[in-house]
């Protein structure tokens, strides 16, 4: 970046990872690898001379794992699947998913009537690619489409509060129903602004279909 020349580096970053209690891939606040910190260092005075100051110790460093594995070793692959799945010719891939996490979401799509018996996308399928969310969680959302923009709404608001209830500290039980509330509500101290930022992305995608006339999805 021209003219940086101080970097602070707290050895925190914001990393995907499967959360099995939840059965979705979420954000979670980890410690970065010796990689991203040299990632990081070489980002001040990359044209001039500069100082990078680490907010980390000598021996917290040597914890630090050397690198990150890639996100297809680490998250759930139904989304990736899904979208595999809907494209016109087979994906070579740089690294290859792992078999059982493959096959789990394969069964998971099946379910969920997004994938038909030979692996190809359906209807379904592609309804739920439009959704900036997890098969499951989009599965929700086009189900409650077809009830109405007040059912729709309230869904919009579980899924956004569902989506990032992993960042609540364990001691906090996560009432969906009741986040939704606070979320509908306006209520700042119980919502994130992640989950407002999900909401309005949500609905504002609702808004789009039904100017483009996009009819509710049968049952």
């Amino acid at each position: 970046i021209p003219q940086v020349t101080m970097v602070i580096d707290s050895g925190l970053h914001r990393v995907a990872a499967y959360d099995a209690a939840r059965g979705i891939n979420t954000l979670y606040l980890s410690r970065i690898s010796r990689g991203n910190a040299a990632q990081r260092a070489g980002r001040a005075g990359r044209t001039v001379p500069g100082r990078c100051v680490r907010l980390w110790s000598k021996a917290d460093e040597s914890g630090m794992a050397e690198s990150l594995k890639p996100e297809i070793l680490r998250l759930e692959l139904s989304s990736l699947r899904l979208q595999a799945a809907s494209l016109p010719e087979g994906v070579n891939w740089i690294t290859t998913p792992q078999e059982a996490a493959w096959t789990g979401a394969g069964r998971s799509l099946t379910a969920l009537g997004a994938l038909d018996a030979q692996d190809r996308v359906t209807t379904k399928g592609r309804s739920l690619l439009r959704y900036p969310a997890p098969p499951r969680v989009a599965a929700v959302l086009e189900a409650a489409r077809a009830l109405g923009p007040e059912a729709y709404e309230r869904a919009c608001a579980m899924a956004a509060v569902f989506e990032t209830s992993g960042d609540r500290r364990p001691d906090q039980a996560a009432d969906l129903s009741a986040l939704a509330a606070d979320l509908l509500a306006g209520a700042r101290e119980e919502v994130s602004w992640e989950a407002s930022e999900i909401f309005r992305q949500f609905k504002r995608l609702y808004k789009e279909e039904r100017g483009a006339g996009r009819a509710a999805p049968a049952d």
